[in-house]
């Protein structure tokens, strides 16, 4: 059985729990796959991970399915303008700059959100990043 984690794109109330009302970047946790579907296909939510009943996370970003394992790169280094930065400290830069990201964000997953980023907020995560 799988847990999947979506980040929400669309501000909208939880339809489980009517007093909580989900916004951009926020997380949610399901187990329908209905539920999932409608979400992602009506442009709510996107998976962000996939989560396996034995605790093991898959990081919807990170192709750590390759037959070689060359994928997988959790836990490690992100490079990021000639420099390599933790893992945790590129995501708590991130989320500084008001940037969402999984909380189980992998090294593909956090190279693949730098690469969306604006040039401003280029600047913005190398100056956090610089603060350390």
């Amino acid at each position: 059985m799988f847990k999947v984690e979506l980040t929400v794109l669309v501000t909208f109330r939880d339809k489980t729990d009517k007093t909580r009302v989900l916004s951009l970047g926020d997380t949610l946790e399901t187990t329908d796959l209905n539920r999932v579907n409608d979400l992602v296909s009506r442009g709510f939510a996107k998976i962000s991970a996939i989560v396996e009943d034995n605790g093991k996370d898959t990081d919807a970003n990170d192709n750590d399915s390759d037959a070689e394992g060359k994928g997988y790169q959790k836990p490690g280094k992100v490079s990021f303008r000639d420099s390599e930065y933790d893992v945790q400290d590129v995501k708590n830069a991130l989320i500084a700059i008001g940037v969402p990201v999984a909380p189980n964000a992998g090294v593909n997953g956090l190279t693949k959100k730098i690469g969306e980023i604006t040039e401003d907020q280029a600047n913005a995560l190398a100056d956090k990043l610089t603060e350390n």
